[in-house]
């Protein structure tokens, strides 16, 4: 579990930390969707299709460290290239969505999340990239709205 803290907690928190100092709205703003959206992702996926090391009773525990940091961090950093217009909008996507889900695959070829069903590395792709698609309109309403 200390990895899981470290790993998916500590570090993406520092590093928030430094994105927040050079675009504190995108972390306001899109904090809370990040958490929303690796919550309902996990509690979803638990319930059939993967865990996460160390495996307890309650399966969520060991990813509640990644809920409240790594995923939400992924969900700014996305934001803030989309806000920055650093890169295509859909290329953008596809990237995001890739490098996320290779992140994972590191996960299971280390033995430290379990797929099972016929959950496999492509569907979690596919889960990445709706993520984002979803973050993408969040963000596209808030500029509309002149937040971003």
């Amino acid at each position: 579990m200390f990895l899981n803290i470290v790993a998916g907690f500590i570090i993406p928190l520092i590093l928030s930390f430094f994105l927040y100092k050079k675009y504190p709205k995108v972390i306001i703003f899109l904090y809370p969707l990040g958490i929303s959206i690796a919550f309902a992702a996990n509690d979803w996926g638990y319930q059939y299709y993967w865990l996460v090391a160390p495996f307890h009773d309650n399966p969520s525990l060991a990813v509640l460290p990644f809920n409240f940091g790594y995923f939400p961090f992924i969900c700014y950093l996305f934001s803030y290239f989309k806000v920055k217009q650093l890169m295509n909008s859909n290329l953008l996507l596809m990237v995001f969505a890739f490098v996320t889900t290779c992140i994972e695959y590191l996960g299971v070829l280390l033995d430290r999340i379990h797929y099972y069903g016929e959950w496999n590395i492509f569907f979690t792709f596919l889960t990445y990239l709706i993520c984002f698609m979803i973050t993408s309109f969040y963000v596209k309403i808030l500029k509309i709205y002149q937040v971003l």
